[in-house]
């Protein structure tokens, strides 16, 4: 087998059983994965290993222009997460319906599952935290600093339930709102922070470098 293998300048082994049915789109995916490194890359060698041993050596090519050696790939656009099928218009939908229209994750995947569509509550919880994460706490962090320029800033807090935060089911926590007073109504910014109790620390904190009026709502 290795005759043929004398224009490769580097070979690489995948050590144990693989499972080949994953595809060639499998296979390249864990190439990027457990080597680190370009599958279309020119001149390397990825060797698996299956389970038969009455398969005679194949060869997966990708080929490019008769122009030129270079290999030519067409257009992908960027993925929202690496590895998953989200997409921006997905995780849009599924963050409006649970904060604007108030479904539950079960609900949503129900009515996904109609439509033939199986995603589970715990991959669209997943999507939406890492998504907040990356992609809105930024907007969250600028919006921040633009509230703390204004001269009236008004706070409240509401006391809600979660049911896990490192504490026993139902303990009371605090949803903070923070917002513009009634004279800024070119730009209204409403801002909400989670906290386990209602100490003064928490407002303090979060108006640090605010130099105006705070007023309750």
């Amino acid at each position: 087998m290795f005759n043929d293998a004398a224009g490769f300048k580097r070979i690489f082994l995948k050590v144990g059983y693989t499972d080949l049915r994953k595809g060639i789109l499998g296979l390249t995916a864990m190439i990027r994965e457990s080597f680190g490194y370009d599958p279309y890359e020119k001149n390397v060698l990825f060797l698996f290993c299956g389970h038969r041993t009455d398969i005679g050596p194949h060869h997966i090519c990708v080929y490019a222009r008769k122009t030129t050696d270079k290999i030519v790939k067409a257009f992908r656009p960027k993925s929202l997460l690496r590895n998953s099928i989200a997409t921006p218009s997905l995780v849009a939908s599924i963050m409006n319906a649970k904060y604007v229209n108030g479904m539950p994750l079960d609900r949503i995947a129900t009515d996904l599952r109609r439509n033939d569509v199986n995603i589970s509550k715990q991959v669209m919880a997943n999507w939406v935290i890492r998504c907040s994460e990356r992609y809105l706490s930024p907007v969250y962090f600028r919006l921040h600093e633009l509230l703390l320029t204004y001269d009236v800033i008004q706070q409240d807090e509401t006391p809600v339930e979660v049911t896990k935060d490192g504490r026993p089911a139902n303990s009371k926590s605090f949803m903070w709102v923070y917002r513009s007073g009634k004279y800024h109504t070119d730009r209204v910014i409403i801002l909400y922070e989670y906290q386990k109790t209602r100490k003064a620390e928490h407002p303090q904190k979060f108006l640090e470098g605010f130099h105006g009026v705070g007023a309750r709502i």
